[in-house]
């Protein structure tokens, strides 16, 4: 019953961070529309605080990805340490979170870049 307690729980806590990452997304998002508006009638330092605020938002959509992502491969990761004990899930994990900071990292670009295009 406990285990199953705690695995309720941390689903719950992943929604809840889940969400959070989602509205940093929505907030990212609307950064970029003010952007856009400003940009078409407004003066140049209102421009610029809104581009050094859009670009803290995507800063901070990469990282609560990249936290999330390396949470579940901590999750996939710890069950190797049953097959074979000399393996440190931790490891696996801070091995891992360059690439997916970095993967992470060229999606959203890539996702901008296709949406700006548009």
């Amino acid at each position: 019953m406990s285990s199953c307690a705690a695995a309720a729980r941390r689903q719950e806590e992943l929604s809840a961070r889940i969400e959070r990452a989602s509205a940093l997304l929505r907030r990212g998002w609307t950064w970029r529309a003010r952007s856009r508006t400003s940009s078409c009638c407004g003066d140049g330092a209102a421009r610029q605080d809104l581009a050094a605020h859009a670009a803290d938002g995507r800063r901070a959509v990469v990282a609560a990805i990249t936290y999330y992502a390396a949470g579940l491969l901590g999750y996939l990761a710890k069950p190797l340490k049953s097959l074979w004990p000399a393996i440190n899930p931790d490891w696996i994990v801070a091995a891992a979170i360059p690439l997916l900071a970095f993967g992470v990292w060229r999606a959203v670009h890539r996702l901008r870049r296709e949406l700006l295009r548009d």
